[in-house]
């Protein structure tokens, strides 16, 4: 049996530049040397593998395994990460995803929070703005001193941690989905099964919106295809659903706090 903490699955398609992004943030931000990273090039034509093979190499230097996975094209997020997450060994699963930054001690602020809350998933706060290298420390160093306490049950699984053992019970995600809706369709599983999920306040994560998705096919087929699976399995449409008046209500309160860096 694996002594592991942590395994860390990040697909990529293309967008190399974002890939590079993320693992660099990685390598210098993950703390300790229980983890391991398995990457998904899901048939990339870019220069993604080589890109892929020069971290492996950076990561075997500090001690850490770092698994490549080749699929021959695209099968979307939801797959490949069930397919890292087959692989993967550590107690804790982090679902990544390559369009992403992390922040120094991202890893122990997120298993903490999972066991002090015994939680089954927990996300960090994913900051939307562009920024430069100088100034993302501070925005989260800022933002998690603010907010080291607090947790909503605001539902923005962009980038996910989970008990392993939890993501194998809920049936891991449902591979129908291929780039959209597969997180509302996992937000439906949760409360369906009783689990436990909170965002955390205690991390941070910068993400470029779409940056994964614009990489991936026409867009507007796919949200079109992901709603469509939604509502023939669940039976309705989650739309009119996040745009009540206690819906926008919340919405506006929340953007308000964000405005002054609080949760």
């Amino acid at each position: 049996m694996s002594n592991l903490e942590l395994s860390v699955v990040m697909p990529a398609y293309n967008n190399s530049a974002l890939t590079t992004h993320f693992l660099s943030s990685l390598l210098i931000n993950t703390v300790g040397s229980s983890y391991e990273v398995i990457a998904i090039d899901n048939g990339s034509s870019d220069d993604t593998k080589e890109i892929l093979l020069t971290f492996k190499q950076k990561f075997s230097d500090i001690g850490i395994s770092f698994e490549i996975q080749s699929n021959p094209k695209n099968v979307g997020c939801g797959r490949a990460h069930n397919q890292g997450a087959r692989a993967a060994r550590g107690k804790y699963l982090a679902l990544a995803s390559n369009d992403t930054w992390v922040m120094k001690g991202w890893n122990t602020s997120l298993i903490s929070q999972i066991d002090k809350l015994d939680l089954d998933m927990a996300c960090p706060y994913n900051y939307e703005k562009e920024f430069d290298s100088e100034t993302i420390d501070k925005i989260a160093e800022d933002f998690t001193r603010k907010n080291k306490n607090r947790t909503t049950n605001e539902w923005a699984a962009m980038f996910m941690m989970f008990k392993r053992e939890s993501f194998i019970k809920l049936g891991m995600l449902d591979e129908r989905f291929y780039v959209t809706y597969e997180d509302i369709d996992l937000k439906e599983r949760f409360l369906e099964a009783g689990m436990k999920y909170r965002l955390v306040g205690s991390c941070l994560i910068w993400h470029k919106v779409k940056g994964t998705r614009g990489q991936s096919s026409d867009s507007s087929q796919v949200e079109i295809d992901g709603l469509k699976i939604f509502m023939d399995k669940w039976g309705f449409d989650p739309r009119p659903r996040d745009n009540t008046f206690w819906a926008k209500k919340i919405k506006s309160f929340r953007k308000f706090r964000r405005k002054y860096g609080y949760l």
